[in-house]
């Protein structure tokens, strides 16, 4: 590629772009100076909005030409996800700025010149798109101008502001709703994850902007997220703040519940279960959502655990039984008239009672289910059980969720001071693994350094005999230490 020299087509210049951008994702940055750097970001950018308005204008041709049908497709977006292999999602963004070059020229004009960015020229069609059809264009360009000569962004929106106020002495589509614009949508992921996208009010802004500023600061050198994510986290704990303090309808204020199933058939398997189940047959007593991952043993650290123990009939099993309680196929006679053979009716009658009665023998506190289950799976496995078997129990009970806030005051992480109502309590030793839910096992933690840094991030923490709390990352990183909480100075 000769430097200077005009593309004599496009194919030519297509390839000239691509020679190009292949040649700065290469280049050793590193190695080059600060200025140099500068200089490529600032163009970058305005390379970014170029090349908007480029396939922008190549896809308004496109969709007037009804090019797509070519290739099967009823319109731009479906070509775009089967030929160009983006997400719906994108596909739908690229569509919407043929939307936009259509009612906002001279936005277009501004991309195609580099005089604004992408995000810009976006973010102007949102506001202007709201004033009457008639005053957009002058709008658009006073937008345009404003951020040429280098007005701040807040100053900007100000600007569209006060122009969409002045415009509301006109009527407009949204009559007596002035929120009608509003609108959330969230959209479900891969994995149960989900997607947000919102056009808030500016009351519904501001307070989300509140939430984001109280719960999304930075917290100590072991917090390593991006401002996005301490955003999301924030959001986060908000709506758990929400749930748990009986704010939001029918939670009860209730903590996380998680669900462990588990079948008979599972637990007879487990090494010893013979054994228990002979013991059991014998003395006929006991004692009184699927989870994986990080964020499984998170959720279970500080939730209410619900065992449950499931199990299925075996039919063949049933009516070897049911024969053996008919006495079929024992003739004693050698003329099979001491024991005739049961109707059908009769043979359904007796399996109907069977079935009721081993379900009664394996189900409740003292059946089968609940005699392996206690025995076999441990805490937080073994409380009192319902049939199958359904066992409840209040992991953290209030009276010592109390203790644990009255001993440690605050958080227990190094350095951070968040108060009793942003935390929970935590099992130094995790239940998963045998950690009793008692006071010496339990340490307060806020919802950043419980859910991020120790169930995301595997963080540990230690606590020492006098109090001193210590945490360590999986990189080796160590967070400095608490003195002794109060209490245990008295102690």
């Amino acid at each position: 590629m000769t430097q200077g020299v005009a593309p004599a087509s496009v194919a030519d210049a297509l390839a000239q772009a691509g020679e190009a951008l292949e040649f700065l994702a290469g280049a050793d940055w590193a190695s080059l100076p600060g200025q140099v750097q500068d200089d490529a970001l600032r163009e970058l950018a305005q390379l970014q909005a170029r090349h908007v308005a480029a396939r922008t204008g190549v896809l308004l041709a496109f969709d007037a030409g009804n090019g797509y049908r070519f290739c099967g497709c009823a319109g731009p977006v479906p070509w775009l996800t089967s030929v160009t292999r983006v997400s719906k999602a994108a596909a739908k963004e690229q569509a919407g700025w043929m939307r936009t070059f259509r009612g906002h020229p001279r936005l277009a004009d501004a991309l195609i010149s580099g005089m604004i960015s992408d995000s810009y020229a976006r973010a102007f069609a949102a506001w202007t798109g709201k004033l009457p059809e008639g005053e957009r264009d002058g709008a658009d360009e006073i937008l345009v101008d404003a951020a040429a000569r280098g007005l701040a962004w807040e100053d900007i929106a100000a600007l569209a502001q006060e122009m969409y106020e002045r415009s509301r002495s006109f009527p407009d589509d949204d009559g007596d709703e002035p929120f009608r614009d509003r609108g959330l949508r969230l959209e479900r992921t891969f994995g149960g994850a989900g997607r947000l996208t919102a056009d808030l009010s500016a009351e519904a802004a501001g307070q989300l902007q509140k939430i984001l500023d109280a719960f999304g600061k930075r917290l100590g050198p072991e917090d390593l997220r991006s401002q996005e994510q301490r955003d999301h986290d924030a959001l986060a704990e908000a709506l758990s703040r929400l749930l748990k303090a009986n704010l939001a309808p029918q939670s009860s204020g209730m903590d996380t519940k998680a669900m462990v199933n588990v079948t008979l058939a599972q637990l007879r398997q487990l090494p010893g279960s013979q054994d228990l189940e002979d013991t059991w047959i014998e003395a006929r007593c006991a004692d009184a959502g699927y989870l994986t991952g990080p964020g499984a043993r998170a959720t279970a650290c500080a939730s209410d655990l619900t065992p449950v123990v499931t199990g299925n009939v075996d039919w063949d099993a049933l009516n070897r039984l049911t024969d053996q309680c008919l006495g079929t196929g024992r003739c004693t006679c050698g003329g099979c008239t001491c024991r005739p053979e049961p109707t059908p009716e009769a043979r359904l009658a007796v399996s109907r009672s069977l079935l009721r009665l081993a379900a009664d023998t394996m189900s409740g506190p003292e059946g089968l289910a609940a005699w392996l289950r206690s025995r076999q799976l441990g805490t937080p496995f073994t409380p009192a059980s319902l049939p199958l078997d359904i066992g409840e129990s209040d992991s953290v009970p209030d009276s010592l969720r109390r203790a644990v806030i009255r001993r440690d005051g605050h958080c227990a992480w190094p350095g951070c001071d968040k108060p009793p109502a942003s935390c929970e309590p935590h099992h130094v030793t995790p239940r998963a693994d045998g950690g009793e839910t008692s006071l010496a096992n339990l340490k307060l933690l806020c919802w950043f350094h419980h859910h991020v840094c120790v169930h995301r991030d595997g963080w540990q923490i230690a606590v020492d005999a006098d109090g001193t709390v210590a945490a360590r990352a999986p990189w080796g990183q160590v967070a400095g230490s608490h003195g002794p909480s109060l209490l245990t100075r008295a102690a």
